[in-house]
Parts: structure tokens; C-alpha cells; sequence
């Protein structure tokens, strides 16, 4: 079978399609065409100025474009409601520092970024470094891409998923990710470095990705709704990281929101808070080995970590080991002395993996040298199968409140001084 390929040049949308080359292969040995991209454009040059991608084949099942190379966009990239883009073999997009990526859907016709074979990771996926206000993905399905990293951490660990919002010397990209779902890559569906920023999240679809749903920076994780799915993923809920170790972690006020259908936070790195973190009734938070969340004292000013994690006797509020056993994790360290820290109807379970301070315990309250003794209200709560105590409290000047709690299979005791 005859194949056309059609290459354009990045013009205007008109001049586009007026001045397609042509190129026509008569080879009788040719296969046939991918399915769904006989008349499709084949992009294979940077993009370098301003491009609109159109639905010129809205014919059910036919793709409009083919990118060919892992090509930078130095401009702005819009795509327009019902485009399909094929991606080759390690293809992908870069949207660098003065581009952007404006991929907005609708419900009715949402835009598809696919690989040219249905294969995970077949595609590299979507690499923003831009930080542009108009970054956005909504309506949008990312599917089978990973072929290659698209982010790093830590000494030059690679990570491979299908959309990454890179921060990199400087350059922190940004991005909103809106009713769109991301499936089939190889690695984790969302990639979200320290430095950069998710402008708004919300009601999107993360399945069968072979990492986590997402991996993000501790300072990001209240752009989460609650309302976005997590299904067959090698893990299904948010990997969080720490954004600034060791220097700060959590600077921005925020609010956790439950994940839908009891979906996890996991804590893969110890988080400094030093703002006020709200949790929600229902949420769910899992702590990898020796990890902990520290509530900071601002000795000199305002940025006190404040916990505010007030659930409810049916939606009770999980501090959890990662594994269910006694002293998996560190446990809560509440250095902060505001009035304002306290824990309701909240489950602490099997912390005390380690001394902080003089104390081991699920949760810790102690004061930082000079500091103000640590203040903490706790009610309602079940504090369980700690390594040590329950609640170590090391100062007898804290202002700590403990009602209707109840404490079982804590090693050293309930509540220690």
C-alpha cells in the first residue's frame, strides 16, 4: 500500500496546511501505515515559533500528527479540542524555558498523546521546564510513553514516566493538570520536581502506570484534590518527596486533602514543615522506614510548622508505617510552640523506629535548645504499637492536652516524660 508523509515546517495553522510538502512513496515494498495516521503531519524540527496544532482529521480513530525526535518547543505549543499526536520511538516534547505547552480539551473532545505502538514506555512523554501561567494539560490522555528518563534526584538517579515538571538550575517549570488521565507509561504518571510549581490539579485519572500515580515535592502536595482516581498502578496514590532536604521542606501554607477511594500519601523522605499544614478528615499518610514529619519552631519569626489534622470519628485521620510494624517509622516530632498545633480523632501507629532528641515514640514533643517548649492538643485519638512510648513529652513546661485518647501495644509505655 501507497503512504503519504506529510511534513510541515512550524508556520501559522493556515500557512501550515497551505504549504505542506508532499513527499510520496512508491515503493511497492512499503507496509502498511500505522493504524490511524495515513494523513497525518509528521513533526520533526524544533519548535521555534508559534504553533497550533488543529483536528484536521476528525474522522473517528484517525490521528492528525506524528512528532518524530525528542523535539524542544521554544514557543508556544496550542492544541486544540479532539487532536491526536503519535509519538515514534523515544520521541517527545521539551518544553524549555521560553516555550509552552497549552493542551486544552473538552470533555466532548479531548486530546490524545499516544505512542505509534501501543507498548509502555514507548515514547519518552512530556518534559516542561517552562514556568509560563499558561502551562496547562486538561481533557488531555498521556499514554505509553517512559522510553527514557525525564527527570533526576539525588546523585543523577534517573526517572522515567510519562509527564515530568522539571526544576533544573534555575529553571522551575509549572503547570496545571486538569481532567485528564495518564496511563500505560513505563515508570510514574506524573513527575513533580523540587523548585517547580503545580499550579492546579484536579479530577484527573492516574492507571496502570509500573511506578507510583504521582511523584512529588513535599511543598506541592496541597495542589492535590480529592477527587482525582488511582487504579492499578505499581503503587496507586502520591510518592512524596522532600522539596528542599535539608534545608526546608513544607514553606507554603497547605492543606491535604483525602485521597479518593482511601488512596495513600506515602513519605519517602523525612519532611521539615515550616508553615501551617492542614489534613483533612480521611487522609491517609504512610512513612517509609525512619522517616518523619518535624514541625519546625521559628525562633526568630513567624514560620512556626503548625498541624492542624482534625478528622472525625468516622473519618479518622491515619499516620501509619509504610509496613505494620511496631517502630517502621520515626513518628510525629513536634518542636513548634503554637497554639494553634492539634490532632483529632487521628490514628498514630507504629512509629518509634528511633531516638530524636532524648525520646522514641509515635509522637515526640521537645524543645530545640533555647527554644520554646513544644505545645500540642491531642483528642480522640488511638496512639498504637510504637517501638517506645506513645507520646514522649520531654519538657514539663509543654502545653499538651491529652482527652479521650486511647493508647494500645506501645513498648515503653503511653505517655512518657
Amino acid at each position: 500500500m501507497k503512504s503519504f508523509q506529510l511534513f510541515t515546517r512550524h508556520l501559522s495553522p493556515l500557512a501550515c496546511l497551505l504549504s505542506l510538502i508532499v513527499i510520496i512513496s512508491c515503493n511497492d515494498d512499503d507496509g502498511d501505515p500505522a493504524p490511524g495516521t495515513t494523513d497525518a503531519v509528521v513533526i520533526n524540527e524544533d519548535i521555534n515559533t508559534e504553533l497550533t496544532l488543529e483536528n484536521i482529521n476528525p474522522e473517528q480513530g484517525q490521528c492528525d500528527y506524528i512528532i518524530d525526535g525528542f523535539l524542544q518547543v521554544n514557543a508556544d505549543l496550542i492544541i486544540q479540542p479532539g487532536v491526536c499526536v503519535v509519538f515514534t520511538a523515544n520521541s517527545g516534547l521539551f518544553i524549555n524555558v521560553d516555550g509552552s505547552i497549552q493542551a486544552i480539551g473538552t470533555a466532548a473532545a479531548p486530546i490524545t498523546l499516544t505512542g505509534e505502538s501501543r507498548t509502555p514506555g514507548y515514547w519518552r512523554g512530556l518534559q516542561v521546564r517552562a514556568n509560563d501561567v499558561r502551562n496547562e494539560l486538561n481533557h488531555v490522555t498521556v499514554e505509553y510513553a517512559g522510553s527514557d528518563f525525564l527527570a533526576t534526584y539525588g546523585t543523577n538517579i534517573k526517572i522515567n514516566g510519562g509527564v515530568a515538571v522539571e526544576g533544573a538550575s534555575g529553571w522551575n517549570g509549572s503547570l496545571k493538570v486538569l481532567n485528564s488521565t495518564i496511563q500505560n507509561n513505563t515508570g510514574y504518571g506524573l513527575i513533580v520536581e523540587h523548585g517547580t510549581l503545580l499550579r492546579d490539579f484536579g479530577s484527573n485519572n492516574f492507571m496502570n502506570n509500573t511506578e507510583a500515580a504521582v511523584r512529588i515535592d513535599a511543598d506541592n502536595v496541597g495542589a492535590i484534590d480529592g477527587q482525582s482516581t488511582f487504579s492499578n498502578n505499581s503503587f496507586d496514590g502520591i510518592e512524596i518527596n522532600a522539596s528542599g532536604s535539608p534545608i526546608h521542606d513544607i514553606v507554603n501554607d497547605a492543606t491535604w486533602q483525602a485521597l479518593s477511594n482511601g488512596a495513600v500519601y506515602r513519605v519517602e523522605q523525612s519532611i521539615d514543615v515550616e508553615a501551617t499544614l492542614t489534613i483533612m478528615p480521611g487522609t491517609i499518610i504512610e512513612f517509609e522506614a525512619n522517616k518523619t514529619m518535624y514541625f519546625k519552631q521559628d525562633f526568630s519569626g513567624p514560620n512556626d510548622g503548625i498541624i492542624i489534622a482534625k478528622g472525625t470519628a468516622s473519618e479518622p485521620i491515619t499516620f501509619t508505617g509504610a509496613a505494620k510494624t511496631a517502630g517502621y517509622w520515626m513518628g510525629l516530632v513536634i518542636h513548634s510552640n503554637s497554639v494553634l498545633n492539634e490532632m483529632d480523632h487521628c490514628i498514630v501507629e507504629y512509629g518509634g523506629s528511633d531516638q530524636y532528641d532524648s525520646g522514641i515514640a509515635n509522637i515526640l514533643l521537645t524543645r530545640d535548645g533555647a527554644y520554646d517548649a513544644p505545645d500540642l492538643i491531642v483528642t480522640n485519638s488511638t496512639i498504637s504499637n510504637s517501638a517506645g512510648c506513645g507520646i514522649y513529652v520531654e519538657t514539663v513546661d509543654s502545653d499538651f492536652t491529652n482527652t479521650d485518647n486511647t493508647f494500645t501495644a506501645n513498648s515503653s509505655g503511653n505517655i512518657c516524660n
